[in-house]
């Protein structure tokens, strides 16, 4: 990513993060919300390497507006040459369910593919959950008898397309979210003191921070393991993909709990910023497929008797003369 837009994507999220209209007004206005969307359609036409990179610099400041999923949508219309300006998207994280969707309360329209058929719908919040991370979930209903737009897909977008970039957006954010659970630990562990010196000196709080370390870089280099395979856009690597979702559903969960005991008490409370990461993360794991889901994917592939190998996979063509 260049620098300059790597400099004002952080600015950007560091100072207008408590104030989600302006938030959302400076990533308008900074083109973020379609990085993906060509030129010609007035996006910025970034690569979707560096667009996962925006959606991992969203996480870490925990943005309380719909960036991924609306970032993700335009990408999706582009491929129909279709755009909504300034509208915000929320998507169908599970197949066909309008139930649990995120931003449901502040989203204009929700994007989804049905039956080849990319799909935009306004819609009508029927109840909400409000999660203490700021990203109220809800059931919905569509309004209207059909679609603000309906168009055929292209044909390598298929439902399982959609669900992997999906689990991959989810995994860019899961990765942040990580990050920033690692960055803050360290500094409560240096500070905190207890017996006349700071946490972070006995043992037992290193080992914690070493393994929410191992969790975070594992989950990132899987990530970008799958962001970097040749042909992402038209051709995923799905086994990449579900690897990478796997590892930072799984992750998350251990990361999470080692910083709520590195924390103790403190890491509990509504007050204290790690509780608004533990609740997204939560969500964000489950979304487009939990570590279980993609594990059975994954093992499945491997148990057909027309399967590529596992071994070959991961070390390449072995020689079959040794």
């Amino acid at each position: 990513m260049e620098k300059l837009i790597e400099d004002t994507a952080a600015r950007i999220f560091m100072e207008q993060t408590e104030d989600a209209n302006k938030l959302w007004v400076a990533l308008e206005e900074s083109g973020f919300t379609r990085a993906w969307v060509p030129e010609s359609l007035d996006g910025f036409g970034l690569p979707l390497e560096d667009g996962f990179e925006l959606i991992r610099m969203s996480a870490k400041a925990l943005t309380a507006v719909p960036f991924a999923e609306t970032l993700l949508a335009n990408y999706f219309l582009a491929t129909v040459d279709q755009h909504l300006p300034g509208a915000k998207f929320t998507l169908c994280t599970t197949t066909d369910s309008l139930d649990n969707i995120p931003f449901a309360d502040s989203a204009d329209y929700l994007l989804r593919l049905e039956r080849g058929t990319i799909e935009v719908w306004r819609f009508n919040l029927v109840d909400q959950v409000n999660e203490l991370s700021g990203n109220s979930a809800g059931q919905i209903i569509l309004e209207g008898e059909s679609p603000v737009i309906a168009a055929a897909a292209p044909g390598w977008l298929s439902s399982n397309v959609y669900e992997q970039m999906g689990a991959l957006v989810r995994s860019a954010q899961l990765c942040g979210a990580m990050e920033h659970i690692l960055s803050i630990t360290l500094q409560y562990t240096s500070a905190r003191q207890q017996f006349g010196r700071s946490l972070a000196k006995f043992q037992a709080i290193q080992l914690i921070l070493t393994r929410i370390a191992a969790q975070t870089a594992s989950s990132c280099a899987a990530l970008q393991c799958a962001v970097m395979t040749p042909q992402l856009s038209q051709a995923p690597d799905w086994i990449a993909i579900a690897c990478a979702k796997a590892k930072a559903s799984a992750a998350a969960g251990l990361v999470v709990t080692d910083a709520i005991q590195a924390h103790g008490a403190i890491g509990y409370t509504q007050e204290y910023m790690l509780s608004n990461y533990i609740h997204r993360i939560w969500r964000w794991r489950e979304d487009f497929g939990g570590e279980t889901y993609w594990q059975i994917k994954i093992g499945q592939h491997y148990t057909q008797p027309d399967s590529s190998s596992l071994i070959e996979d991961i070390f390449g063509q072995t020689n079959t003369k040794c």
